[in-house]
């Protein structure tokens, strides 16, 4: 019974871990659409020579590839955990130049950040809004049917 407890936690962790990852790749949150970037962030996305119409939170894709399956949940990036709840800023960054040489003739800029709120995108379940998915709920049943026969 222990380990078909942990292969259902397994398997749940592992489906939970590629939907995160859908999620994000395509702009999506558990229950819609992500906000729209705003003005600021696209300006500032193309002074790091990011893509400026990529979706919130995935101008350079780190986060999403960081997005692993472990034995005792998912890992990813440390900031993850402040966009799913939403945060404020605490600081006005210089944002440099990127690789590319930025559009428009645009510069290194300082930005007044401090204090605005990021809105929150929720890509991630929390324990009152996961469910089990009904496929891997099943197979677990029919292991423990098939295990009781024995």
């Amino acid at each position: 019974m222990k380990n078909m407890i942990s292969d259902l936690t397994q398997e749940s962790i592992k489906k939970e871990a590629a939907q995160m990852k859908e999620r994000l790749v395509s702009g999506k949150t558990i229950s819609g659409s992500m906000k729209k970037l705003s003005d600021s962030a696209k300006v500032t996305r193309i002074l790091r020579g990011q893509n400026p119409s990529a979706p919130p939170l995935n101008a350079t894709g780190a986060l999403t590839r960081s997005i692993k399956a472990t034995n005792k949940g998912i890992s990813g990036k440390d900031y993850a955990i402040h966009h799913n709840f939403g945060f404020t800023t605490k600081n006005n960054p210089l944002i440099p130049e990127g690789n590319k040489k930025p559009k428009g003739g645009l510069r290194k800029k300082v930005f007044m950040f401090k204090g605005k709120s990021i809105p929150a995108r929720k890509f991630m379940h929390n324990e009152s809004t996961y469910m089990y998915d009904k496929i891997i709920v099943e197979n677990f049943f029919k292991a423990i049917r098939r295990n009781f026969k024995k």
